[in-house]
């Protein structure tokens, strides 16, 4: 069977056109982001990738595993491996969110969602603020999860839960807090049609995370072509007071940092191109059903 990494890649690649409107994008970001804003999301963005490489590694491994040799112990390791996957991947993407949250319209997420993206909140102990751990369910943490990505990138694509493939997802939540925390000897055992169960629930995941990253980009695509000529011009300005001052070190350290930044930008842009597929959206989409 093909990996999650395909999957993904494959709806990438074959899934429809959809860049947001330029005037929905224009209003997103404030004037004063910049290329360092831009670092900032790649870094987070790159994590994300890291971190997806190594889990849906696990998972591929666990899954030859089993198939190669059907017993408890590994259909145990695979459903562990399959949510531990998706778990760390709903993660990243949230850190990837909040690592540029200075960089977003003030008011884009609210306190809640914040804090859900955090896994914080606020008590008051002792008449003090004090930050306590909040974690939100498994099946909300991933609408969460892929909602706030999905605004981040400034797209309006709002995912609502629902619909058949949803509600099996949400059943299997239920063998992996078995198994993940048994209570009996029991509660280890995995049916050949929970086994089946984890298999599609990874599988979905992987194809919805692939879409869901598929319309980011797309809507990042659009922001980045708006601001990249101001950053050109930022660029050009720092070399033209970098020929008349050519000794000036911070001038030549902000010079490279922009260029490069440019540079990068630039062929995001052209990766972009490189990805097929047909239509326009001309305004902000429907909400998607999971």
């Amino acid at each position: 069977m093909p990996s999650l990494a395909k999957i993904a890649i494959r709806e990438l690649k074959n899934g429809p056109k959809r860049t947001a409107a330029v005037a929905t994008v224009q209003n997103f970001l404030p004037a004063t982001f910049g290329p360092d804003d831009f670092a900032a999301s790649q870094a987070g963005f790159q994590n994300l990738q890291d971190l997806y490489k190594i889990l849906q590694q696990d998972f591929d491994d666990n899954e030859q595993r089993l198939n190669n040799s059907d017993s408890p112990l590994h259909r145990r390791e695979f459903t562990r491996a399959a949510f531990a996957m998706i778990e760390g991947i709903l993660y990243g993407m949230k850190a990837a969110v909040v690592s540029r949250t200075t960089a977003l319209p003030p008011g884009l997420f609210s306190q809640a969602e914040l804090d859900c993206l955090t896994e914080t909140s606020i008590r008051i102990e002792n008449g003090k603020p004090t930050p306590v751990p909040c974690h939100p369910k498994f099946a909300e943490n991933v609408v969460i999860a892929l909602n706030a990505y999905l605004k981040n990138a400034g797209s309006g694509l709002i995912i609502r839960p629902g619909g058949a493939p949803w509600q099996r997802f949400c059943n299997t939540i239920k063998t992996r807090d078995r198994v993940t925390h048994p209570k009996t000897p029991a509660s280890l055992v995995i049916t050949d049609d929970e086994r089946a169960q984890v298999h599609d629930a990874a599988y979905w995941f992987g194809q919805t995370l692939g879409k869901a990253m598929h319309e980011a980009a797309r809507a990042t695509a659009t922001t980045m072509a708006i601001h990249l000529p101001r950053f050109q011009e930022d660029a050009r300005r720092l070399g033209r007071a970098l020929d008349a001052d050519p000794t000036n070190a911070e001038l030549r350290d902000q010079h490279a940092a922009l260029t490069r930044n440019c540079a990068d930008i630039a062929a995001a842009l052209a990766d972009m191109e490189n990805i097929g597929g047909d239509g326009q959206r001309t305004g902000q989409p429907p909400g998607a059903t999971l």
